[in-house]
């Protein structure tokens, strides 16, 4: 108690040194909660196993100063924009005295000038000096740099300068980024630049070009992007997007995606995974279908262009429109189309939820199956994996506290993730528990 007394007065005499006419430092409970559940789990496996469990979770959050910390006036005509935030907060699981004091760091760091339309704002935070980039909206897998517009970028090391944004509102925009390896003699001065423009005036259209330049390399690089969204009904739509980039190797690269929709993008259906037998990147679990989904099928596709031209495909589908609590999903991944009997990767997905359809008492439902066929030896190998569960949960019977059964399994040893997964059999596993909560 005494530590976090004295970084509470610690935190209190800055603030009121550097930032005095600020709100005072003062400590507030974001999370006190905390649950408790005794389970008697039945493995079915071989050998079969079966006991008692128990486990506890605790969760004790403090904030200690709000997100944004700091923040300029907005000013009219001439104005400069700072704003200062902190990052993570004072966090600790369970009651203890480890606490993390949340960094604080600059954010935004603007000169602004406005006149009407027209506008110029100098960003004063060491630029990128990257072109290009931009994730696509398609069906599944859609929160990932490998589903994305090409970009490419100018090598300078110590870089240090500025970006100049300006244009007309709603109509065109510009972006300079300009940079220098910072104080050096002026026969090691190395100096980068990036220039893009952006068309703003077509409604529901991206159009970007960039291009940028760096003595350190004595490189070009380029990238240029389109994304538009055609309405068909008030449901229904069309967006197709490309994108294209030149890097300072020389190499060139090519990504299209079309997605074909019919409700929300940006979903998170949270399938269920598949358990593995090995750890990788401290994770012993892969996905079956990825996250971040939009109702829809779509087709993507990464094209590294050359002398042997690669082509990485995803073809992929969601629906959470069909039957209320229903989420489908499909995908099958292609790590270069041009040769496709060597590798594809395909998964399927269904999770169900009764929600509120049977008042107190809720159903849940789920199934999973992934392919994988690979050449080995010059001839074709398919193998699969499935994974399935059900339960059932009542919360209303006893306050505070869910009763539930939870049945789950899959049969997995011949599959893995292409990160380097080994998956495994679980043949039943049975769950029967009570978990307390607030």
């Amino acid at each position: 108690m005494k530590k976090i007394v004295g970084i509470i007065a610690g935190l209190a005499l800055v603030a009121g040194v550097a930032f005095a006419d600020d709100p005072s430092v003062i400590p507030s409970v974001v999370s006190f909660s905390g649950k408790a559940s005794i389970e008697y789990d039945i493995d079915l496996n071989d050998p079969a196993k079966m006991g008692i469990v128990n486990a506890e979770e605790t969760e004790f959050k403090i904030t200690f100063v709000p997100k944004d910390f700091k923040k300029s006036t907005e000013g009219d005509g001439l104005w400069g924009e700072l704003v200062i935030k902190t990052g993570d907060q004072a966090h600790e699981k369970g009651i203890g005295s480890n606490y993390v004091i949340p960094a604080v760091s600059v954010d935004t760091a603007k000169i602004h000038f406005t006149d009407d339309d027209f506008y110029v704002v100098m960003n004063i935070k060491a630029p990128g000096l990257e072109v290009g980039g931009g994730k696509y909206s398609i069906a599944t897998w859609s929160d990932n740099d490998k589903w994305a517009n090409p970009k490419a970028s100018v090598t300078l090391t110590n870089k240090a300068g500025f970006t100049l944004n300006f244009g007309l509102k709603d109509l065109v925009d510009f972006n300079l980024q300009y940079a220098d390896n910072g104080v050096v003699v002026p026969d090691a001065k190395k100096i980068a630049f990036v220039f893009d423009a952006s068309l703003k005036a077509v409604e529901n259209l991206t159009l970007n070009a960039g291009v940028g330049y760096g003595t350190e390399k004595e490189k070009f690089v380029a990238a240029v992007k389109a994304e538009y969204k055609l309405g068909i009904t008030d449901t229904l739509f069309i967006k197709p997007a490309v994108g294209f980039s030149l890097n300072e190797a020389e190499a060139k690269s090519l990504g299209v995606a079309v997605l074909f929709g019919w409700g929300k993008e940006n979903q998170e259906p949270n399938f269920a995974k598949f358990k593995a037998a090995n750890k990788v990147d401290d994770k012993d679990e892969w996905d079956n279908v990825v996250n971040k989904t939009a109702d829809g099928v779509s087709v993507a596709a990464n094209l590294a262009l050359g002398d042997e031209t690669t082509v990485e495909l995803l073809i992929s589908a969601y629906d959470s429109t069909l039957l209320d609590g229903l989420k489908l999903g499909a995908q099958m991944y292609v790590p270069n189309a041009a040769k496709f009997a060597d590798k594809w990767i395909a998964d399927a997905a269904v999770a169900w939820g009764s929600g509120d359809l049977l008042g107190d008492w809720k159903l849940s439902a789920n199934f999973g199956l992934e392919v994988i066929s690979a050449k080995v030896a010059d001839k074709s190998e398919t193998k699969t994996g499935f994974l399935w569960g059900c339960g059932i949960e009542n919360g209303a019977i006893i306050d505070n506290t869910n009763l539930y059964i939870k049945y789950a399994g899959q049969a997995a040893k011949d599959i893995g993730s292409t990160k380097g997964h080994i998956g495994k059999d679980d043949n039943v596993t049975i769950k029967i528990g009570a978990q307390i909560h607030f």
